[in-house]
Order: C-alpha cells, then sequence, then structure tokens
C-alpha cells in the first residue's frame, strides 16, 4: 500500500482522482506480519492471455504439496514448484475454460498427488457450436511434467466424461483415481467412478443418484471430492444424497438422504452464499461431518452404517473446518463457531470479521480470509490472535497450508509464509524491470483489466516502441487480446474500417499458429467487404501457404480452408472485371479439352499445376484418375484421388473408392487411414452392405493384415545385429563351486543381483558389487528349481520344500516342506510352483496340486491330479488354472474354488508330447509347442485351438511380449520370427554370422548368445 500510494502522488490530479478509491485505505497497524516467526515469498504466475478472444484473468482453483513438489493449479495452467527453494520446475498448460469465469467462487478444482505423479480434472474452453467435444477431461502428469494419459483420448472414458455437468476434484488411493461426475440428460445422474492410475483405464462406474427431472438452477449439481477411510470411500454428492462405497469392488454399502432445499428455494441458497462451498466431509473416529451445500443442517453420520447421530442448524455459517481435538469449526459472516464431534454442541462462538473463503486450520491455529484482512484464531482457546491486514493482491486468496508453511493463493500470485522471521519480501518480477517501463507496463495492465482498451493500448505501444527486445513477448499476448476485444466493439458499432485497421494491427504483431489464423480468417473476408482487392488477396495467400486445412466458418458452415481461398481467390478475380479472370478460364478449357479429345494425361496436369483456381480444376483431378486406372497404374490413381479429396471433395463416394485402390494394391495401412477417416466423417450413414457404416468399416479392419511394426515406430523395419563385444568372467578359486546368476520371474528391486553359490544365496548391488544380504542353506546351489518375486518377498523352490525370503533383509519369512510319498521309488520332488493372486500352487511328482497363502505358507487346500499325466506349469485365467499335460499332449482347465477339472483338450501332435510350458499370448490366449516343432495355439476363454504351424527345424526359446509371439531357431545359425496373435508373419530375422546357443530379450531388444558365451 505504502508504494501505491507513492505511485499514486506522481500522477496528474485527474488520474488521482480517478484511482485512489481503488486503493485501500492509510491504517496504521502494529503487526505487519500474518504472525509472528514467519517469512513472506511470493511466486507470481501473472494474468493469462491464452484465450485471444477473451481476456481472462489468472483464477486460482487450488493448491496441494508434498516433500517431492508444490502444485498449483489455475484455469490455464498446473504449475509445479521446489517445495524447498519455492522455484519453478515446470508447468503445463491446459485449455482454458469459459462460462464459470464470472463464478470464481465455484472454481474447487484441486490437484491430487500419487507418490510419482499430479492427477487435475479441467474443462477446455470451446465454441457454443463445438458440441461435440463438450467435455470434463482428466489428466496425469508425473512429477517431472510429462504427461502421461489424458480422458481426451480414452475411448471408454468419453461416454462418461462427455456433456458432464460436473465433475469432482479427483482423490487418489492405491493406484486408483476416484472422481464425482454429474450429468444431465433426461434427468440428474452421478456418478462416482474409479480410474487406473497408470493409464486412465475406467476400472468401475457406480451410480450413486437419479432424479431430479429438471436442473432447478443449473448449477447445483457439483459432487464434491471423495474422502477414503479404511478402504471405503465416502461421497458427497450436494443433491439430497451421502453414499458409502467399497473401494475396491464399487460396490454401495450404504446411502444416507437428507432434505434437500435446492428444489424449492434457489434465492435462498444463492442469498447464503453455499453455492460452490462443495465440502467433502471429515472423519472423526467413527462419525462422517459434513456439510452439505443444499442442506439447512451440518449432519453427522455413523460410518458403519450411514445412521444420523447428530445435526446442526448452520445459520449463515458457509464453510467447515477440522476436525482437531474432538472440534469441527464452521465460518460464515458472523465469526467462527466450534462444535463438539461426538455431541454437535457448540463449545465457543467468535464474534469478528466474515470469513469469504474457506480457511486452514493447523495444530494450533485457524487462518481465515476476511474482507480486507486475515484472521489468526487460537482454536484451543477460541481467541483472536492476529489481524493481517492485506496487500490488494492478497485479497479474496484461498489459503491452503502445510506442516511449516502457509500458502495465500491469490488471482495473480501464490504468497508462501514461511517459519524464518524476517521481514516480507517484494514480487521477484517487479524488481527486475526499470521504473519507467515498469509504470508503463503496470498501468497498461490495470487499463487492460478494467476495459479500457484505448489507454491500454497507448501505453503497451508506447513500452514497446522503448524497448522492444525486453518487453516485446510479455506484451504482445495482451495488446493482441486487445485488439481482439476492439475488433469486437467495432464490429457491435458497425464501424468496418476501424475494424479492419485493428485486425491489420493484430497481424503486424507476428504472432503463429492458431492467433495468426484466428485473425486472417476475419481479415480476408473483411477486406473482400471493403473491397480491397490487394489486401484481400494478400490474406488469402497467407491462409492457403499455412493454415489450408484449417476450418473456416461461412454462412455458419464449416469449410476447409483451402477450398475457400481458392474459391474467394476465383471470385475476386472475376469481380475486379479484369480480362485476368476469363482469360484465366478460357486457357483451362482449351487445356482441358484437348486432353479429352486426345486422350493423354499432360493436359490434366496442365490444368492441376497452372489453373488451380479454375472451375475445371477438380474435374483434372477424376480424369487423371480414370486415367492411370485404365492403364493399370493403381498407385498413381490413388495418389491422384486422396489429393483431389484434400482439395475439394471428401466425399463418402471418394472414400470407399479409395479403399477400393488400396486394397487392390495391398496398401492396407493407407486403407486403415481412409477407413477411420470415413467412420468419422460419415459415421452415421449406412454402408456399402447395407449394414451400418462403423460395422462396415470394423470388419474391414479386422480382414485386413496386421500392419508392419506398427507400435513400434522407433524401431527399424527389419531387426539387424547392433553391436558385438567380447567379456570375461573371473571367479574366485576359493570358492567351492562355480557361482550362478538366479534371475527370478516377476517385479523386484531393481538394484539386486542374487548369486547362487553352493550353500548360500547372495544379494548384491547391482551396479556397486557390496553385499546386502546372505542367506545360508545347505546343497542350496544343486536343490534350487524356481525363483519369483512376490511384491518384495522372494520366493523360492527347491527340491522337496518352498521358502519365502525377506527380499530386504534376506531373512526366512516361512517354509512349506511337502509330506514324504507313499510310492515307492516316488520322492515328493517337486516339479513345478507357480504363484498367482496371493496364491502359492505347487505340484509334485506325485500328482499333488497344493494351494499355499503367500504371506503365512499356510495350506489353503490341495487336489489329487495323478491319473491326468505328468503336468507342466500352468496359466492362471479367470479363476482357473490351465495346466498343459505332456503325454498324452492335452490342456486342463481346473476350477479352484470347485477343486474340479472343468474341461479336458486333446492337442494334436504327432509324437503326442508337449514339449515347453503354456506362454499367454495377449489376455485370452495360449501357446503350447508340441514335439518342438509344431506350435499351436488355444483359447483360454472359448477352451478350443485356434491355429497351428508346423516348422522344419527344432523351436527353441519361445517368448510372447505384447500381444506377439517370438520363435527361434537355434540349430546352425540364427532364424528368429516375429508372429500376431493371428500367427500371421510380421518380420523374420536371420543370420549365418552367429553359432547360437540362447535368446533372451528385454522390453525394446533380443539378445542372441553365441555357444561358447563369449559374443
Amino acid at each position: 500500500p505504502e508504494g501505491a500510494q507513492k505511485l499514486l502522488a506522481s500522477l496528474p490530479a485527474g488520474l488521482q482522482k480517478e484511482w485512489r478509491p481503488l486503493l485501500p485505505p492509510q491504517v496504521k497497524r502494529k503487526n505487519t506480519l500474518l504472525f509472528p516467526g514467519f517469512q513472506k515469498k511470493t511466486f507470481y504466475f501473472g494474468n493469462s492471455t491464452a484465450i485471444p478472444s477473451t481476456p481472462l484473468p489468472s483464477i486460482p482453483f487450488g493448491l496441494v504439496a508434498d516433500k517431492d513438489v508444490l502444485v498449483l493449479q489455475t484455469n490455464t495452467k498446473i504449475f509445479a514448484l521446489d517445495p524447498k527453494e519455492k522455484t519453478l520446475l515446470w508447468e503445463h498448460k491446459v485449455p482454458t475454460w469459459s462460462h464459470e469465469v464470472e463464478r470464481p467462487q465455484l472454481a474447487q478444482f484441486i490437484p491430487s498427488l500419487s507418490p510419482k505423479a499430479v492427477f487435475a480434472v479441467f474443462r477446455p474452453m470451446l465454441p457454443p457450436e463445438d458440441k461435440e467435444n463438450d467435455a470434463f477431461q482428466v489428466i496425469g502428469i508425473s512429477k517431472k511434467g510429462h504427461l502421461l494419459w489424458d480422458s481426451y483420448h480414452r475411448q471408454d472414458l468419453k461416454p462418461l466424461f462427455h456433456r458432464a455437468h460436473w465433475v469432482s476434484p479427483p482423490l487418489y488411493l492405491e493406484g486408483k483415481v476416484f472422481l464425482g461426475v454429474s450429468k444431465l440428460e433426461k434427468n440428474f445422474q452421478i456418478y462416482l467412478a474409479a480410474l487406473d492410475s497408470q493409464n486412465g483405464r475406467l476400472l468401475w462406474k457406480k451410480q450413486i443418484l437419479r432424479g431430479f427431472p429438471k436442473n432447478p438452477f443449473g448449477l447445483t449439481a457439483m459432487p464434491s471430492k471423495p474422502i477414503s477411510h479404511l478402504g471405503k470411500i465416502y461421497f458427497n454428492t450436494h443433491l439430497g444424497t451421502i453414499a458409502c462405497v467399497h473401494q475396491g469392488s464399487g460396490e454401495i454399502l450404504w446411502t444416507y438422504q437428507y432434505e434437500s432445499f435446492q428444489e424449492k428455494s434457489r434465492e435462498f441458497l444463492l442469498r447464503k452464499g453455499w453455492l460452490g462451498t462443495m465440502d467433502s466431509g471429515r472423519i472423526w473416529r467413527n462419525h462422517l461431518i459434513v456439510a452439505p451445500s443444499d442442506s439447512y443442517d451440518v449432519l453427522c453420520l455413523n460410518i458403519q452404517n450411514g445412521d444420523l447421530i447428530w445435526k446442526f442448524p448452520r445459520e449463515d455459517y458457509k464453510y467447515c473446518l477440522g476436525p482437531k481435538n474432538g472440534q469441527v469449526f464452521l465460518l460464515g459472516p458472523q465469526g467462527v463457531l466450534a462444535l463438539d464431534c461426538q455431541t454437535g454442541k457448540v463449545l465457543w462462538q467468535l464474534q469478528g470479521e466474515g470469513a469469504i473463503e474457506k480457511g486452514f486450520c493447523n495444530d494450533q491455529f485457524l487462518f481465515y480470509p476476511a474482507k480486507s484482512s486475515i484472521q489468526v484464531v487460537d482454536w484451543k482457546k477460541g481467541v483472536l490472535v492476529s489481524s493481517y491486514l492485506c496487500d490488494p493482491l492478497e485479497r479474496r486468496a484461498k489459503i491452503f497450508g502445510g506442516s511449516q508453511e502457509l500458502f495465500l493463493l491469490g488471482r495473480q500470485n501464490l504468497l508462501i509464509y514461511e517459519g524464518i522471521s524476517s521481514q516480507a519480501l517484494f514480487s521477484q518480477k517487479l524488481e527486475m524491470v526499470q521504473k519507467k517501463s515498469w509504470q508503463l507496463y503496470l498501468w497498461g495492465k490495470l487499463f487492460f483489466k478494467h476495459g479500457r482498451y484505448e489507454q491500454a493500448t497507448r501505453y503497451l505501444e508506447a513500452l514497446i516502441a522503448r524497448n522492444p527486445g525486453l518487453w516485446k513477448k510479455k506484451v504482445r499476448p495482451v495488446l493482441f487480446s486487445i485488439y481482439l476485444n476492439q475488433s469486437k466493439e467495432a464490429q457491435k458499432a458497425g464501424d468496418h474500417p476501424k475494424r479492419f485497421q485493428i485486425l491489420e494491427k493484430a497481424y503486424a504483431l507476428n504472432l503463429e499458429g492458431e492467433k495468426e489464423f484466428q485473425v486472417l480468417k476475419e481479415l480476408a473476408p473483411l477486406a473482400v467487404k471493403l473491397k480491397r482487392w490487394d489486401k484481400a488477396l494478400f490474406y488469402l495467400h497467407q491462409i492457403l501457404e499455412k493454415h489450408d486445412f484449417r476450418q473456416v466458418t461461412v454462412a455458419s458452415i464449416p469449410v476447409n480452408g483451402r477450398v475457400y481461398a481458392r474459391q474467394t481467390t476465383g471470385w475476386i478475380l472475376k469481380k475486379q472485371g479484369r480480362n485476368l479472370y476469363k482469360f484465366y478460364e478460357q486457357k483451362a478449357r482449351e487445356r482441358f479439352q484437348r486432353a479429352i479429345s486426345t486422350g493423354t494425361k499432360g493436359g490434366f496436369l496442365t490444368v492441376i499445376m497452372k489453373y488451380p483456381n479454375s472451375l475445371l480444376a477438380p474435374k483434372a483431378y477424376l480424369e487423371l484418375v480414370k486415367y492411370y486406372e485404365k492403364k493399370g497404374n493403381l498407385h498413381l490413381a490413388l495418389e491422384y484421388l486422396a489429393q483431389y479429396m484434400k482439395e475439394f471433395s471428401p466425399s463418402k463416394e471418394n472414400y470407399l473408392k479409395a479403399i477400393d485402390l488400396a486394397e487392390k494394391i495391398q496398401d492396407f495401412e493407407q486403407a486403415r487411414i481412409f477407413l477411420e477417416r470415413l467412420e468419422k466423417d460419415f459415421g452415421k450413414e449406412k454402408g456399402p452392405q447395407g449394414v451400418s457404416l462403423a460395422a462396415w468399416v470394423k470388419n474391414k479392419k479386422e480382414s485386413h493384415p496386421y500392419p508392419s511394426l506398427l507400435p513400434y515406430p522407433s524401431l527399424p523395419q527389419k531387426p539387424s545385429l547392433l553391436w558385438t563385444g567380447r567379456s570375461f568372467l573371473k571367479t574366485s578359486i576359493a570358492e567351492r563351486a562355480n557361482p550362478r546368476i538366479l534371475k527370478p520371474s516377476g517385479k523386484g528391486p531393481s538394484q539386486n543381483l542374487l548369486i547362487l553359490r553352493e550353500d548360500r544365496l547372495e544379494c548384491r548391488h547391482v551396479k556397486k558389487g557390496y553385499l546386502k544380504w546372505s542367506f545360508q542353506r545347505d546343497f542350496f546351489s544343486s536343490q534350487i528349481l524356481d525363483a519369483f518375486w512376490v511384491e518384495k518377498n522372494l520366493l523360492l523352490a527347491t527340491r522337496d520344500e518352498i521358502l519365502m525370503v525377506d527380499g530386504e533383509r534376506g531373512s526366512l519369512l516361512w517354509n512349506y516342506e511337502f509330506p514324504s510319498s507313499k510310492l515307492p521309488g516316488v520322492g515328493s520332488m517337486i516339479l513345478w510352483v507357480q504363484s498367482f493372486e496371493n496364491r502359492v500352487y505347487a505340484y509334485s511328482a506325485e500328482g499333488m496340486l497344493v494351494c499355499l497363502d503367500f504371506k503365512t505358507g499356510k495350506k489353503l487346500g490341495q487336489m489329487k491330479l495323478s491319473k491326468m499325466g505328468v503336468l507342466k506349469k500352468p496359466l492362471f485365467y479367470n479363476g482357473m488354472l490351465v495346466i498343459p499335460v505332456e503325454n498324452p499332449a492335452a490342456v486342463l482347465w481346473v476350477n479352484l474354488k470347485k477343486k474340479k477339472v472343468v474341461k479336458k483338450l486333446d492337442i494334436p501332435s504327432p509324437d503326442r508330447r508337449i514339449t515347453e510350458d503354456i506362454l499367454p499370448l495377449g489376455k485370452e490366449k495360449g501357446v503350447i509347442l508340441t514335439g518342438g516343432k509344431y506350435l499351436q495355439v488355444i483359447s483360454l476363454k472359448e477352451k478350443k485351438l485356434l491355429w497351428k504351424r508346423k516348422y522344419p527345424l527344432w523351436l527353441q526359446n519361445l517368448f510372447t511380449f505384447q500381444g506377439r509371439l517370438y520363435i527361434s531357431s537355434l540349430e546352425w545359425s540364427t532364424e528368429i520370427e516375429c508372429l500376431d496373435d493371428r500367427g500371421r508373419r510380421v518380420w523374420r530375422f536371420r543370420s549365418i554370422e552367429i553359432v547360437p546357443k540362447k535368446v533372451i530379450h528385454d522390453s525394446k531388444y533380443i539378445y542372441v548368445m553365441e555357444g561358447d558365451y563369449t559374443r
């Protein structure tokens, strides 16, 4: 305030009168700090000009922080700050959201944090006619600033968020993101949905509420952020219902219906200011305390069954905070009120300045923003401790808190109060600028903010003229927004010459991309309207050169930019009265008729190249397509047809013809592109065979062969040898046996290297080599059978027992010994062990299948399968074990609950023997190798054989990865084949340079080892 008064004194008398009422009154205050022992820092995120047509202010939505990052969401960006240094780490731009800008109090989108990512909800700004993409969007961003996923590109989420009335802030919990969605269709429907935090996949959605045949206000169905407690989700719809839902399955456990007054009294809700408070609720012991925005009362429910314990009339109290030490606090225009969580009785009441935003409560104090100050209350005593007079930028700020910090989120900056005693710091952004230039910039922004565009233009243009290098980047977006607003005002007044002059100024700012096109598509028609032909031709040429694929709206009809520019250019040439247009058309007609009479292609090409704006240019393209079809050159026919559709008419008939040509030349990737465009543009019409076009397109896509290496664009078309290098293994002479590296299956700690010696298992750091732990066991190396990572623990199977070892300490958690066999000559030898869904399954030579709990090692059940023959390692599918039988070749489906064989499928094979374990191919297929040469694929769901293939050489080292099958023949030379799930070859690699021994792979490459393991 002191600096503002000094600046005001330097202005002319007329401006002083105008601006003095806007400044805060000069008040002598003793307490200049918010609280003794706090230091203030400022992070300035400024005024947003992301949408040129509407200069929107930055509206702060919310803030959340942990030890790694501090995340701030506004209507235009998501910022991430270093929580220690308070410096900007990264920022992510989001399309802004238009129709709620006038009501910033409704902006309650607070991000949610996981250990590795940030999840946020926003609504993009769209023109009113774009109803197709009118949807809330949910995004996941890594803490390093990379976009992981968004709901716009997921087909399973589009129906949920399309035309949604409101989406609540997200809640992250144990790998899931929970949020509430309200939709207005025939009536209100409110859903609670759970998404996978890694990829955004919809796990489940439950309809919580269906009712209210009409929208009472158009505003109130705003479900709040869900809260969680002991595996349950509590969800407040703010529409008469509170629900409790199971976190894992989405099952609704109970709902509580309260009296909702929103249908009866819209004015009451708006007058009280409860709209948009969106209280999520809070848990205290077994009490759920919540203040719905459509209820007269604060409600306390039993979290077990949803029964009402007590309710308290809220009167004018708007916000609810707590609980702290068995108290909840109500904030409103009268001050603060404290209630006992157990009984709902009033403990104390403090009269004072009313709260205008929701505050924050830590272990000792309650902070809340009033009209011109921030109030600090000792909630243990119910006493006002401090009243901090705010700077103008801090007013109407939202308050958030950390363990040692307090955050004031204002309209343009974030003020951070740390626990260090010092004077308040000034904003770093304004210190760096020279005083005179800073005055110009500040006054220009202030005039712009208050809608006085002429004065703002004068100040900002003077600033750019004085120092363009320093200020041009900052001022250009603001000036661009000002020019667009001035052009709208001139359009309303009907002053087209002035509007044309303003738009030319906007174009001269040299902004690129969407902003440049926005000006061009207004300038070109305006130049035509004002009969400024040279200018019109120039701007139309710019559209042709840079923005030919964008859409221009002409008479409410979206038109391709290139078509619009060419047609308008031809019309201008004709309108100007120059003989040029007649000469232009006459020459084109002569060339066209000569080409038709002679049957050659040269005339058509001349029309396309020299006279592209002629009325005969479209016909020339079609004649070229016919010409090349007759000659049998279908590649060129397809190329000219695609060019014709791009330039003039992408009709359904042209798409069908292009698909037919692409299939004839077997260019199936190009055919898929045309099919997708056809479905997008004409999806609601009927297809060629009488069925719907979408069904016809789907059948076409399935009939095409798999596109070569489509998911791997970064790899070469054919895998080739990348490098060779020799390595030498040094072993200690003191060791009693050669050590070997143990590679357990599954995901475990990435820094662990397991070395198996004769009498122990060692765990070493993979990069530094130091010993982490050692697990002693007699004759360990010779008896080890298999190993798995189960979460962070290591499951080891020996010949006669199963061990679970702590992966971090190396201690034995549990072991299970198989009982000795009753059959003579047959020991209790374990043949294989597998782990599925927190269960361990082991199969012995005696034919006994045993199920163990992986946490305790307790035996849960057993099943006798000795009559079925020798069993290989199984797969787990839909609650069943799919087990291959070695001889005679067959596959068993074993129901684990009923403990019986559901289905036995005989596998045809010449030697009737399965030589490898079954491999998963995708989600519902399995791969079996019989006789070493016969590859067979079965359906796990339909329990039948899908396809088989015979190979001349013995196959080794089969593996599957991302829905593809990789097979190797390693007899005298290396041959590796990649097949898709239908058995079609994607690629094949051959080499006679490598004498092979073994094939291994990671997520990107395949490695072939030579016979002596030296290369």
